[in-house]
């Protein structure tokens, strides 16, 4: 077996979390790949927050962002409301991507995935 990495297809990257077009190209590869998934593609579709880690854990809680307060406490970098990290990116999202072990079906899958 090869260690080579996998060519991919990160439909997240491409659709960011459009529910409505992110659904509509899944649906598309679904269909598409239907015989290939879990043969030569695999799907991956890993939940990720403000605090996952690139394998879909959540890191300890002494890693979360914290801020020194005035009065010498911390606190949590989510519990003010007026920072640009809000309650948001600490609720689950999904990445969905395709890994492929044939570069071509992966490019006749890029064409699919944009309706084309």
């Amino acid at each position: 077996m090869t260690r080579d990495r996998l060519p991919v297809l990160d439909l997240t990257s491409d659709y960011g979390h459009d529910p409505e077009r992110l659904l509509n190209a899944e649906e598309r590869l679904d269909g598409f790949l239907a015989e290939h998934i879990g043969v030569t593609v695999f799907k991956d579709e890993p939940p990720y927050n403000l605090y996952s880690s690139p394998g879909g854990e959540t890191t300890k809680a002494h890693k979360m962002v914290r801020v020194m307060t005035g009065d010498g406490s911390q606190k949590e970098i989510t519990e003010f409301p007026d920072t640009i990290i809000s309650k948001k990116l600490i609720s689950k999202r999904r990445l969905t991507r395709y890994y492929f072990t044939d570069e071509s079906l992966k490019s006749e899958a890029e064409k699919v995935h944009r309706g084309r």
